[in-house]
């Protein structure tokens, strides 16, 4: 049935004000009316006055509930004024800050911003703050890490410096806050000063970035070794912060616990990050979990070092005889890693003029990535160099750096600096946020000259 047959249909006036403003919309607004009047016949049209009498008893019970509710809101108002007013304003407070009769307390400049403090202070006593939690005990075991489902949260366990018989176990994982931009957060050097890192959040609204030193390896394990291994880390994460997280505290101590570590230790940082990647995955899975993370892991025994880099993180060899990359960016517009995407099945597509797995990711390699994981694997590419007498640092980057700053120019920063290295390395991601970098900066910078020769 047409619901609107009747609507040229002609409508009466009717009498008083119901019917008066009833005429005002005429017949078609009572045809309509009519057709959906749950007692009228769809063909019988309403007139003027039995239009105005059922709109105006509408109006009267909007009228009455705006009455109600404003009513409520009056009674609000009068109370939260009665409080206001009762409270003790700067006039009734003394210079000693009791409250008491009248003072002349010079009234401070400005729009009065001092009174509302004076207020609180007076109202709700001297600030305290919460005494600080104790520290572990320095002979305490490196426990292992907590299971993931306890980590979820806002923090993660920390691994707590030990003394062992083997030397000194400093695991130091940090999960930055929001921050200024132009003011990065530091942490402290090592008492050997031997790395320094700065990391900051820049211009994102989330820090996904995490970085991580462990020395000596030898400690997580409880084994003893004629020359110790050092490891450092850093983390980037994409599409959330958790993968990156996780890896801070699995990656080490699977790597430390292949049975080809002392033996074969670019075969355990090979089967050690396609472990976490594992166990990562199955995580990911049971929790819908899509988060993903770039990594890049610096490992020095003795005089060699080993870099494993698995996405767009990278590593710079500092020194006055050479400048030289220690890793490879993994995009996927590399010529290696495309050959590699389309033979698993996946395919690189330009968008917006950057390089994107499937259209998605703009890394080749990476941990996590659930959704790509038949394309985007964590087999990490290493790169092993025997240091030389020359070699002076080494720094690791996420690519919130290597974005705007070449590795020249990371490279005079730092052997140009005089400071520790943790200020060297705050120079460097200020640099970066100066010169317009748009996503969270980590660098971490290593000294890895001969201790034996001297400061050169």
């Amino acid at each position: 049935m047409n619901r609107f047959h009747n609507f040229t249909n002609g409508g009466g006036g009717g009498s008083g004000a119901g019917g008066q403003f009833g005429d005002q919309y005429g017949a078609p607004r009572g045809s309509v009316m009519a057709a959906n009047g749950p007692n009228r016949e769809p063909s019988q049209p309403m007139n003027g006055a039995q239009i105005g009498s059922k709109t105006g008893r509408k109006f009267t019970k909007v009228s009455r509930w705006h009455a109600r509710n404003f009513a409520w809101v009056c009674k609000q108002v009068e109370i939260l004024r009665k409080a206001f007013s009762s409270r003790p304003n700067e006039n009734n407070i003394n210079q000693q800050g009791s409250v008491g009769a009248r003072k002349n307390v010079p009234r401070p400049h400005g729009h009065g911003g001092g009174s509302a403090l004076s207020v609180l202070k007076t109202t709700l006593g001297p600030a305290t703050s919460p005494s600080p939690p104790q520290n572990a005990s320095p002979t305490s075991r490196v426990a292992s890490p907590t299971p993931f489902g306890s980590a979820l949260g806002n923090t993660l366990p920390r691994i707590v410096p030990e003394n062992t018989g083997q030397g000194t176990v400093s695991a130091i994982t940090r999960t930055l806050r929001p921050m200024s931009l132009g003011h990065p957060r530091l942490e402290p050097d090592q008492p050997r000063k031997t790395w320094g890192a700065s990391s900051i959040q820049g211009r994102r609204p989330y820090q996904e970035d995490e970085y991580q030193v462990v020395t000596p390896m030898e400690a997580l394990t409880g084994t003893a070794a004629a020359e110790p291994t050092s490891f450092f880390a850093v983390f980037d994460g994409h599409a959330g912060g958790r993968c990156s997280k996780f890896l801070t505290n699995e990656l080490a101590r699977n790597i430390a616990e292949d049975p080809s570590f002392q033996s074969d230790l670019p075969a355990a940082l090979n089967r050690g990050f396609l472990k976490t990647n594992e166990v990562w995955m199955r995580i990911a899975d049971q929790r819908q979990m899509n988060d993903g993370s770039c990594c890049i892991v610096v490992v020095q025994r003795g005089r060699r070092i080993h870099v494993a880099n698995v996405g767009d993180s990278r590593a710079v060899l500092c020194s006055n005889a050479e400048v030289a990359s220690l890793s490879f960016d993994q995009k996927p517009n590399r010529p290696l890693e495309r050959r590699r995407i389309q033979a698993a099945g996946g395919r690189v597509v330009n968008c917006f003029g950057v390089s994107r797995v499937n259209g998605l990711l703009a890394v080749a390699r990476a941990f996590g990535d659930r959704a790509l994981r038949r394309i985007v694997r964590a087999d990490p590419e290493i790169i092993t160099r025997d240091l030389k007498d020359s070699d002076a640092y080494v720094v690791i980057a996420s690519d919130g750096l290597w974005d705007v700053i070449t590795n020249q120019e990371a490279s005079d920063c730092i052997l140009k600096s005089r400071s520790e290295l943790t200020t060297t390395a705050q120079t460097l991601t200020s640099l970066a946020l100066r010169k317009g970098s748009m996503d969270n900066t980590t660098a971490l910078v290593i000294d890895i000259r001969d201790p034996n020769r001297g400061a050169k």
